[in-house]
């Protein structure tokens, strides 16, 4: 039986492929004007690769702008803090590990 993940940008080219292990997901955050950072804490991060996806769909302003975008500001052991870039976009995002 199949398991992982497979993840694909809109012209069908493979971003992420973690099929040969089990992906946990963590949990599913927001980023807004009101929170601009999340900084999530796990203990799997310690012993896993960590991964996060956007969702598009959630996306307010312009989803469509390749230059807005979210970026890990620090990763430590058992730490990821996300910033949300440019400050005038809200997404949500999936934090998992493989």
């Amino acid at each position: 039986m199949p398991q992982g993940l497979q993840v694909f940008d809109t012209n069908g080219n493979l971003q992420l492929e973690v099929t040969n292990r089990i992906t946990t997901l963590i949990g599913v955050y927001t980023i807004t004007n009101a929170n601009p950072r999340v900084v999530i804490t796990s203990p799997l991060f310690a012993t896993n690769t960590a991964f996060f996806a956007k969702n598009l769909n959630t996306a307010q302003g312009n989803p469509n702008n390749t230059n807005e975008s979210i970026e890990i500001q620090t990763a430590t052991t058992y730490t990821l803090e996300f910033k949300r870039l440019p400050p005038n976009t809200n997404y949500q995002i999936y934090v998992g590990v493989y």
